[in-house]
Parts: C-alpha cells; sequence; structure tokens
C-alpha cells in the first residue's frame, strides 16, 4: 500500500509547488501496538521527519516527512509494520495566506498538551471554487485560535473528501478533558457541511 501511494505523493509535488509551498507526506499508521515511535523513527532515519505523534489510548501513529527530491526513492524502500496509509499534504499556513486569510506561522510545536484535530469536509458535488470559500471562511473563524495556541496544520492533496490535521498545543487540556470536543465544534467545524474528530497526542 506505501509504494503504490508513492505515485500519488509526486504527482500532488506538481500541485504543491504551484503555490511555493513545501511538500510533506503524513505516514499515518494503524495496528502499530508491536513498536514504538522511536522504533518508526530508526526505520525512518534516513528521511526528515520533522513531526510525529501517538495518539493516546490506541496503537496508531502519525509522521510527517518532510519531502527532498530522494525522499520518494528512499520512502519506497522502508517498510514500515502496520497498515500504513502515505498522504501528500501541504502547509495550511501557508494555503491560508494564499487565501488571504491572516494566519500565524508557529515555528516551534511544544511536546506537551498536544490535541489532534481531524477535519473532514463532506463537498457532495461543490465544486472547487466552493473549496476555497470554505477553506477561508474556516480560516478566518479559527484564525484567534490560531493565534493564541501553538500549532502544525496540513492539508491532504488529492484526496476527496478534502481534509486537514490541524495539531494544538491546549495548555488546558489536562484540566478539562471535554473541553476538546466542544473546541472542535465551536470553532473547527466552521460553516459548511463538515465533521471534527479530536484525538489527544503525545
Amino acid at each position: 500500500m506505501l509504494v503504490a501511494t508513492l505515485t500519488l505523493v509526486a504527482l500532488s509535488a506538481v500541485f504543491t509547488n504551484a503555490y511555493g509551498s513545501d511538500q510533506y507526506t503524513i505516514l499515518d499508521v494503524y495496528r502499530a501496538s508491536n513498536m514504538s515511535v522511536e522504533d518508526y523513527k530508526d526505520l525512518l532515519k534516513d528521511l526528515d521527519v520533522v513531526h510525529s505523534f501517538k495518539v493516546l489510548g490506541s496503537s496508531r501513529v502519525l509522521f510527517v516527512v518532510k519531502m527532498r527530491e530522494d525522499s520518494y526513492e528512499k520512502l519506497s524502500k522502508i517498510n514500515l509494520p502496520g497498515e500504513v496509509f502515505s498522504l501528500p499534504a501541504g502547509d495550511l499556513s501557508d494555503k491560508m495566506q494564499d487565501l488571504g486569510v491572516e494566519w500565524k506561522r508557529w515555528d516551534d510545536l511544544p511536546d506537551a498538551n498536544l490535541t489532534l484535530f481531524e477535519r473532514t469536509l463532506e463537498l457532495k458535488g461543490e465544486p472547487l471554487e466552493g473549496l476555497a470559500s470554505h477553506l477561508k471562511a474556516f480560516g478566518e473563524k479559527i484564525s484567534h485560535v490560531v493565534e493564541l495556541y501553538p500549532n502544525k496544520g496540513f492539508f491532504l492533496l488529492g484526496r476527496t473528501p478534502p481534509k486537514a490535521y490541524v495539531v494544538v498545543s491546549l495548555p488546558f487540556r489536562c484540566r478539562q478533558v471535554r473541553y476538546g470536543s466542544d473546541f472542535a465544534l465551536n470553532y473547527l467545524n466552521g460553516p459548511g457541511d463538515s465533521s471534527t474528530k479530536v484525538e489527544f497526542v503525545a
């Protein structure tokens, strides 16, 4: 599955470069119970892994790889245990700036109190122009949250329905666990027909 999806990753690089954005691949690994995050990172040591996340209470792990010219060949030779989905992605902050949304770029993401928001937009026949409008409205709605809390966001390329991953450092997560769901509904759902899944990660 990993090798097959690398073709999509390579083709998506053309789309991403049109926006002048870096190219990433999100490796979303399920059923990784027999290996630690460090074990996986050792297998990926020849690649530029910029972020790694373990979903708490689950065997799921995620890695964000910054793609370079030789990354596709290197990645194709790596056999990662588990059910692996290789997802081409772009930087969400770059995309928001392209759309004219003021979106603070954070250089660092703290290791503590991280919450993953997976946002999926159900287009249901809506043209691509509608997607851009929705994404812009979504960005404008939560830009004040992005300003306050360190985060990293990525949007998937060549995927239907469209999807974005946003990891936010929320200092109150441990004191108010249920706030994560309220945060997703009140801020991250935004306008349009969409859904947001909330996961705590480390």
